[in-house]
């Protein structure tokens, strides 16, 4: 029974020493949009550096694809500013009529 007990506090322990060890190291609003393309395979192997293969998806959305691309529009990052200020969206949504 001790070493139940022994056992069960390690375990309970050991998530909040993990994490004494995490920082958060970015915040963000963004928006990703993945983009995937089906190109000839020796195409894409001529843009990949020497020892680099191909390993196409084979489950999921992007089955089939070979080159995938990811854009992402940052739309608010807080604490990113000068002093930890929030900075504002990159495109100010708002018109001179509105305010």
């Amino acid at each position: 029974m001790r070493h139940l007990l022994v056992v069960a506090l390690v375990l309970a322990v050991s998530p909040a020493v993990a994490q004494d060890k995490e920082k958060l190291s970015a915040n963000d609003v963004s928006v990703r949009t993945a983009l995937a393309f089906k190109a000839p395979d020796a195409a894409v192997q001529k843009l990949l550096p020497a020892g680099f293969e191909l390993n196409a998806p084979t489950a999921g959305p992007n089955t089939g694809s070979n080159f995938g691309i990811t854009l992402i529009d940052y739309l608010l990052s807080p604490g990113a500013g000068p002093g930890g200020q929030a900075l504002a969206a990159p495109h100010d949504v708002r018109n001179e009529h509105s305010g």
